[in-house]
């Protein structure tokens, strides 16, 4: 199955994601907020990243726009 980067700044809401993927099969990683996001997904390379797009310190938006201009995470699928 996938590795997931779910990124939440809603503990009890990243919590039941990451429990529904898991039960799914899949391996998630977790992120209080994208800059703790764009860490774990540069450090995980998963094959998808899910993000809220309100969130203090960096938003859904800048990290998708962070991961874009990288090289390496320019083609990464992300849920927005």
């Amino acid at each position: 199955m996938a590795k997931i980067v779910c990124v939440e700044d809603e503990p009890g809401l990243l919590e039941d994601i990451a429990a529904t993927l898991e039960m799914a099969g899949h391996t998630v990683i977790q992120a209080a907020n994208g800059a703790l996001g764009l860490a774990a997904i540069l450090q995980e390379k998963p094959d998808l990243t899910l993000s809220d797009v309100l969130m203090p310190i960096m938003s859904g938006h800048d990290l998708l726009r962070e991961l874009r201009e990288n090289e390496a995470t320019a083609n990464l699928p992300v849920i927005v």
